[in-house]
């Protein structure tokens, strides 16, 4: 199910944020994202329209839309990854605002 995240969820969000990010950017060390986990938390994700995806009551990703148009974070957690999460919350997206925009590392092979 996806669905609006509530902000009494967002320290689960922040959780998957940051051990998916360190996963998927080892061209960065733990310490860069760690340092600006309060700004991710306090500055971004406060400003996007944020989409959980969930089973069982759980989170297992999370999609971040900024602006009506700019995807600023898509991250599933690390123990639920190549499932097909990511997809559908690209896809419900998709079906929600006319366009998207997203950018990423160009290290990022995946």
């Amino acid at each position: 199910m996806i669905e609006k995240m509530q902000d009494s969820q967002m320290d689960e969000v922040m959780h998957i944020w940051l051990e998916a990010t360190i996963k998927g950017h080892p061209f960065i060390g733990r310490e860069y994202w760690q340092a600006n986990y309060e700004v991710v938390k306090t500055q971004y994700l406060p400003i996007a329209k944020t989409f959980i995806y969930k089973e069982e009551e759980q989170i297992q990703g999370f999609i971040s839309i900024i602006e009506d148009s700019f995807i600023g974070a898509l991250f599933v957690d690390v123990k639920t990854q190549g499932k097909g999460i990511g997809r559908a919350l690209v896809e419900y997206c998709q079906s929600q605002y006319k366009t998207l925009e997203l950018a990423v590392y160009v290290e990022n092979k995946q």
